[in-house]
């Protein structure tokens, strides 16, 4: 009938945009056969994500087909002139809260990875899911003999087949590379470089996030599965908590780019209140040939480095740490000023300006210290990002304790500074430079992953840079 041919020509749409092609046999048989092509993951971009980037085929107008009939004929698979990389693009003019995609989130609907877990967590249920389709071996049938159920099935294995080769974010390549022995080697090299430019909240996460996944499998096909979930999964919550959370893939949405810039994203998503439907919406009017851009979240350049793979462009949610904690900056300000640290009029200043602020920690009050959910608080509130933004908590905290808003603002210029001599001088620099020559001719880190992290460290600079 007309809706079993419309669902296997979107069927036979999808396998020609995921390296499929259809052969006809001697006697007669079609079937599908993998394409030889290879795709790159895109390292950096001003609307970036870990989606592939390569050259332009001739499947890629069966592939437009696909994604305008998915789309209501709103949009089209296309190319940023720029970067090369795939995204979405408008294909007509779009107004603001124009519905754009659809997906069934129903457990019956084969078409989107659901996190299943419930003794484990859910990268390992999801990158167990993605491996056994990506290993499971195609079978020739007939093209008119596919049913519903198994078109779900080769849909999602042709999306699997389809993801980039490569394992994406700077953790994942830490973390599974080759043997233990070289394992360890990058790890430890990276975590020096941490180290050396003073971030410990990356060198941190980057420490937690190994002791996450050591209790997995340890294979390379695993780290492999496992980059991919981290960099391509939605989190579903329901307000009202009649669920628990679960994390999704919807191969579909994850076509879209990333911007950090407010203007430039232009599409956000939701789920209906039922938790029925996975949608993707305009955000603003878009006009025609536009690329549809979305969000991945207020995200610093730690996450983008360690688990994306890239860096946006311009991002202003980046930021360095001035400070770990309020006690550290008000002991710093308390030299800055030549006081004795022993002296009791400066305690007594300092618990007044805490207390003032409700920065008061239990300790303070002779009672037990806060856990590190508090601290890591802390540190989020003690920051300088890019346009020489500082936070309000250091603001008030400086302004508290010298009185002066001048003083204030001259204060985080002077520790800007005093970051910059400590951590980017010249020799720091030869040092990272070594780092960076150990990790490609010990561990074969790849050139535009070193580049990636130099980039990092330089942005960082700046940020100092322009508070100075």
């Amino acid at each position: 009938d007309e809706h079993r041919k419309r669902r296997r020509r979107r069927r036979m749409a999808w396998m020609a945009a995921t390296r499929y092609e259809r052969c006809c046999s001697s006697r007669g048989l079609c079937y599908l056969r993998p394409r030889r092509c290879h795709r790159k993951v895109a390292l950096a971009s001003s609307s970036s994500s870990p989606s592939a980037s390569h050259s332009s085929g001739p499947h890629d107008e069966t592939f437009r087909e696909f994604v305008t009939s998915a789309s209501n004929s709103s949009a089209a698979l296309g190319y940023n002139e720029t970067t090369n990389v795939r995204g979405l693009f408008a294909e007509r003019d779009i107004k603001a809260e124009d519905e754009i995609f659809r997906v069934s989130l129903s457990e019956d609907d084969g078409r989107v990875f659901t996190d299943d877990s419930m003794n484990f967590d859910w990268s390992s249920s999801l990158a167990k899911q993605i491996i056994m389709l990506r290993r499971k071996r195609r079978r020739n049938r007939r093209i008119d003999d596919y049913d519903a159920d198994y078109d779900e099935e080769e849909l999602k294995t042709a999306y699997v087949n389809a993801l980039p080769k490569e394992v994406i974010g700077i953790a994942n390549k830490c973390c599974f590379y080759g043997n233990n022995r070289d394992d360890d080697a990058r790890y430890e090299l990276v975590s020096a470089f941490f180290e050396a430019m003073g971030d410990h909240d990356a060198k941190t996460e980057l420490m937690k996030y190994r002791k996450q996944v050591s209790s997995g499998d340890q294979e390379e096909e695993y780290g492999w599965a496992v980059s991919q979930v981290f960099s391509r999964t939605f989190r579903i919550e329901d307000a009202k908590g009649r669920r628990a959370p679960r994390r999704v893939m919807i191969p579909i949405a994850d076509l879209l780019n990333h911007s950090s810039v407010d203007e430039e994203v232009n599409v956000t998503w939701r789920v209906t209140e039922d938790l029925s439907a996975f949608v993707i919406e305009a955000k603003r009017n878009i006009r025609k040939n536009e690329e549809l851009i979305l969000s991945y979240g207020e995200r610093n350049d730690q996450h983008f480095l360690l688990f994306y793979g890239f860096l946006p462009n311009v991002n202003p949610d980046n930021s360095i740490v001035l400070w770990e904690n309020v006690d550290e900056c008000l002991n710093w300000y308390q030299e800055l000023c030549g006081a004795d640290e022993n002296d009791t009029k400066w305690d007594t200043m300092k618990y007044k300006c805490k207390r003032t602020l409700g920065l008061l920690k239990k300790k303070d009050e002779g009672d037990v210290d806060d856990d590190d959910g508090h601290a890591n608080e802390e540190r989020r509130r003690f920051i300088l990002s890019p346009n020489a933004k500082v936070d309000n908590t250091t603001l008030l905290v400086l302004n508290e304790i010298s009185g002066d808003n001048d003083m204030a603002i001259a204060a985080v210029r002077v520790r800007g500074k005093e970051i910059l001599s400590q951590r980017f001088t010249s020799d720091e620099d030869l040092k990272i430079e070594i780092i960076f020559k150990r990790l490609m001719e010990e561990t074969n880190m790849d050139e535009t992953d070193v580049e990636l992290l130099r980039s990092y460290r330089n942005r960082k600079r700046d940020i100092l840079s322009e508070i100075v």
